[in-house]
């Protein structure tokens, strides 16, 4: 197991590698030569030629460096509350130290641990003491600028700078197990450590970094001298015991300055100039469909990044001088270049040496400035150059399984880097489609591609092959996800609408068609889809995309929608035409109404907001045509939009109605009432997946519209008759609202029932339809009282016609018998227990609503025991006497409000004190209540606006004109007639 330190456990782990060890003695394969270990490859092999020459672009530099400087002044070091510890250390104050001290954690996985069987050293935090020597800054510009040159990094400290960390102090004893650091702050790549003037023996310090060791010994100089080291973060180092005295260190982290500049590498260097000719060549070679090569490079670099250290400019030396060499040749000759991790898997048998397989994933692909591009990609195992990319190393990562019989010993390995990722000019559309798992896209490289090649007249060709792939794609992502309303949805992926719209503005319709079909033709009102196939419309003439507008109409979801949908087409239209006196503009316009209106005619009105958007058609189109394509929409809608309709257009034509418009609104206003339910506008009504509920206020609009549009005596022949029909049936749901619809029309709050003050008695209909609502509402949620048994009879149990079971029913039917002793074998019990109880035969004792059973164990056989009682009669009684109490509290509103009250003697007689004290027994049938005395038929009534009148005069108009006959009065229609036919 790999330790960390403390601070692993304190940042999230960005690789999987990162808690794992990569260096030590234990290797996994053979050392042997390049061309020995890749015989499966020539010398004249491209990725080979390739690989030699990255490989002389490594910087001869050190993994490790230390010094020893007796010259280096005191650093002052004080600790809080305490006079500054001198140096060399004393054990008075190294016992300071460790009184204010922690002992220090180490990191595994995602915990902080404290264990000093891995760990043992104390530890201060640079809040705890400061160095007060104002030389010591002077001091550390000289240790930064000796480790910086030993590392092999030019520049110094004006490159890089060194953060204080801790204060560590080991004791006899102490130690830190093998481990490496961890990145602990942004841009950080290496450490320092500094060991103060303390005697002390062992604690040395031993890093390795593949097959090299490099060993720092504190111990020889450490009474008078100040000795340093520094290294970079990814190397495996541990501090050996200290056998005597106290080290005492300081800790510093290597960081990058964020003004970094990277140093320009000579392209025109002979090393360099092959291998852009090397790179170009292997594009050539991809071109040809029967190329060995694979589509894609891969190369290892030197050192491992975390994700959050994956970039350009925070690679260590030796990896940057081949990076930056790589992406100036890319630049060059059209290549991609990013960075990943490498996942290398190989399964072995322990006890075969014949046995091994290798399978490749690539993680965490980034450009180069890091930003993230995919977090999973295959990739073809022959895609890396380097000669096994596993080497003479320990694996990151193992597991054996031990003997396994037949199956050997399996065991598997894992191996992580980080790669440089090449991308050949020919293969970067394969890329961005072929080489992701779950027919994922990498997105970003899409968008990349789609913006240089329509930035370039010449890429034409390559833009439309890109848009031809794309759609070839999942539109959807395998997965349904969550949207704001924690709703399962699927939407369309951003780059298959961007190659939509594309292929689209290509004129590349057979393909843009395909998308359509794909998506359902969801993808019609995505993005600026209609403004581009307006902008077509205008380019190529209307009837090329004729279907593609159609289908987009009709796909529409709302009418709404779909007059946004033709409106932004229009727009784009309006905007692409060259000639505005063209013919074209009419043609447009003429279709797009008859095209709307033609899905208007087969649509399903569900919404309020569709009422509206259907209304606002009426101001831009001709009355008859409106009127006949929205009659038969109106027609099949639930009677709640059908309300809202009449209420919007009548607040849309503000009074002035024509002879026809009247008639209109009249056959509507008819068939609501026609076949009236309760339920259609009491209570929520579904259609087409969504709920519409009538308010309160758009009921009492309504009802004001029809004293509009009808005399009086309309409520007397249709509505209250209509309300009176459909009470009997109402459900208990709809039933619940009886009492306030009741409450508000003696209220005098509805329209049409509003009495005026002068009338000393209310019509018999008004009273009829008051008594009927509240005789409904007591019988749905009260009902009649239990009555108690008047004997013993109970209904027979069970259909079975067997002896047993007859013998049973005919107890239960009797009227004087309460209990029956019946014994029987334990068969025939469990056959009674099946029948007469909801219970199995291992259940011995149940209880039942009206009759108890169980089986008395004594005496052979058994006695299966029945008795009956009348407890299910106490329990409904009691219930009812709930729901008695429960709706005096409701028809209490009525009481409590004083101009109700006064009314309900007179409007309740003869059933005022049954219907108020929840007497139901003494209430008549709903049936006999709800007859009325004949009425005249609605068909013999006039609108009561066009009653002895005569109608404006004609007006003519286009759009929102009216036109009228004149000198006429207008009967009403019959129900169900079509008043425009």
């Amino acid at each position: 197991m790999m330790w960390l330190d403390e601070e692993y456990a304190e940042e999230e782990i960005d690789s999987e590698y990162d808690d794992v060890e990569s260096d030590g003695d234990k290797g996994s394969e053979e050392d042997t030569s390049y061309l020995e270990r890749h015989q499966k490859r020539s010398e004249d092999d491209l990725r080979s030629k390739i690989w030699s020459i990255l490989e002389k672009f490594k910087k001869p530099v050190a993994f490790a460096f230390s010094a020893v400087n007796p010259s280096l002044p005191n650093p002052g070091l004080q600790i809080l509350q305490h006079e500054v510890i001198g140096l060399p250390l004393s054990t008075h104050d190294a016992k300071i130290i460790i009184s204010q001290a922690s002992p220090s954690p180490f990191g595994m996985g995602e915990e902080t641990l404290v264990d000093e069987s891995v760990r043992k050293c104390w530890e201060l935090n640079p809040a705890q003491f400061t160095l007060e020597n104002p030389e010591w800054t002077e001091a550390m510009k000289t240790m930064v600028d000796s480790v910086s040159s030993g590392l092999g990094i030019e520049g110094g400290e004006e490159k890089i700078v060194a953060e204080l960390n801790k204060l560590l102090l080991y004791e006899p004893g102490a130690f830190f197990k093998k481990h490496k650091d961890s990145e602990k702050a942004p841009a950080m790549f290496g450490t320092l450590v500094v060991c103060l003037p303390s005697a002390h023996k062992g604690g040395k310090l031993v890093l390795t970094h593949g097959d090299e060791k490099y060993e720092f010994e504190t111990a020889g100089s450490s009474r008078f001298s100040t000795s340093f080291a520094g290294w970079y973060a990814d190397i495996t180092h541990e501090i050996l015991p200290v056998t005597s005295g106290y080290r005492l260190m300081l800790t510093y982290n290597l960081i990058w300055r964020t003004d970094l500049k990277i140093p320009s590498y000579d392209m025109a260097c002979g090393q360099a100039q092959k291998l852009c000719m090397l790179l170009q060549e292997y594009n050539l070679q991809i071109e040809n469909e029967d190329s060995k090569y694979p589509a894609i490079l891969l190369h290892k670099l030197s050192h491992k990044y975390t994700q959050a250290n994956l970039k350009f400019n925070l690679l260590k030396p030796q990896d940057l001088s081949q990076v930056q060499t790589l992406s100036e040749v890319s630049a060059k000759l059209g290549f991609h270049i990013y960075l990943g991790t490498l996942k290398l898997k190989v399964e072995r048998d322990d006890e075969c040496s014949d046995f091994e397989e290798k399978s490749h994933d690539l993680k965490n692909l980034v450009e180069l400035n890091g930003k993230l591009l995919v977090q999973n990609l295959e990739c073809p195992d022959d895609c890396i150059i380097d000669p096994s990319p596993e080497g003479k190393r320990k694996a990151d990562k193992e597991e054996h399984h031990g003997p396994t019989g037949n199956e050997g010993c399996p065991s598997t390995y894992w191996y992580y880097d980080t790669v440089v990722v090449l991308v050949p000019p020919s293969k970067q559309l394969d890329f961005v489609f072929q080489f992701s798992t779950e027919g994922k896209v990498i997105e970003p490289v899409f968008f990349k591609l789609m913006k240089t090649f329509s930035e370039n007249k010449d890429k034409k060709h390559m833009l439309k092959q890109l848009c031809m792939l794309a759609l070839k794609q999942k539109p959807y992502r395998n997965k349904y996800e969550l949207n704001m309303n924690n709703e399962y949805s699927k939407t369309v992926l951003p780059f298959y609408q961007q190659a939509a719209a594309t292929a689209l503005d290509l004129g590349c319709l057979k393909l843009f068609d395909e998308a359509c079909t794909k998506t359902k033709n969801e993808i019609l009102l995505i993005l600026d889809i209609p403004h581009r196939l307006g902008r077509l419309a205008a380019d190529k003439g209307l009837a090329t995309v004729k279907d593609q507008l159609m289908k987009g109409v009709c796909f529409a979801s709302t009418i709404e929608k779909k007059v946004k949908f033709l409106e932004s087409v229009s727009e784009g239209f309006e905007a692409a035409l060259q000639d505005p006196s063209t013919s074209e503009r009419a043609n447009l316009k003429k279709w797009a109404g008859e095209a709307l209106f033609e899905s208007v005619s087969h649509f399903e009105m569900n919404t309020k907001a569709d009422c509206i958007s259907l209304v606002n058609l009426y101001k831009t189109v001709d009355w008859s045509l409106f009127a006949s394509k929205t009659m038969p929409v109106m027609m099949k809608a639930v009677p709640v939009v059908r309300i809202n309709f009449i209420n919007e257009f009548m607040s849309t034509l503000q009074l002035k109605l024509t002879k026809e418009q009247s008639s209109f609104i009249g056959s509507i206003i008819d068939s609501i009432w026609t076949k009236f339910d309760f339920q259609s506008i009491q209570t929520e009504s579904a259609t087409a997946g969504k709920k519409i509920a009538l308010t309160e206020s758009e009921l009492n609009t309504f009802l004001k519209n029809i004293v509009k549009i009808f005399s009086s005596d309309y409520q007397e022949t249709t509505i209250i008759p209509a309300m009176l029909k459909s009470i009997p049936n109402a459900s208990k749901k709809c039933s619940e609202q009886f009492v306030s619809l009741a409450h508000k029309i003696l209220k005098n709050k509805l329209s049409t029932f509003k009495l005026s003050a002068k009338v000393v008695a209310p019509p018999a209909s008004h009273k009829c339809l008051i008594q009927a609502l509240l005789t409904k509402f007591l019988k749905e949620n009260v009902g009649c009282e239990p009555q108690a048994p008047s004997n013993w009879s109970l209904p027979p149990r069970s259909s079975c016609s067997c002896p047993d079971c007859t013998v049973i029913n005919k107890f239960l039917q009797d009227a004087t018998k309460q209990s029956l002793d019946f014994p029987c074998a334990e068969r025939r019990r469990c056959h009674l227990y099946q029948n007469f109880t909801k219970h199995k035969k291992d259940v011995e004792t149940t209880h039942e609503q009206d009759f108890d059973v169980g089986t008395i164990r004594t005496g052979s056989p058994f006695i299966w025991r029945i008795t009956k009682h009348q407890d299910g009669y106490e329990t409904r009684k009691s219930e009812w006497l709930r729901k008695v109490e429960a709706t005096k509290r409701t028809l209490s509103i009525l009481r409590k409000d004083e101009l109700v009250n006064s009314k309900l003697e007179t409007y309740l007689q003869p059933y005022h004190d049954s219907i108020m004290m929840v007497s139901i027994k003494d209430l008549p049938d709903l049936k006999s209540l709800v007859a009325l005395p004949k009425i005249p038929e609605a068909s013999h009534i006039v609108p009561h606006s066009l009653q002895n009148s005569t109608v404006q005069p004609s007006r003519k108009r286009e759009g929102s004109k009216v036109e009228a006959s004149e000198g006429q009065t207008i009967k009403r229609p019959k129900p169900g007639v079509d008043p425009l036919s």
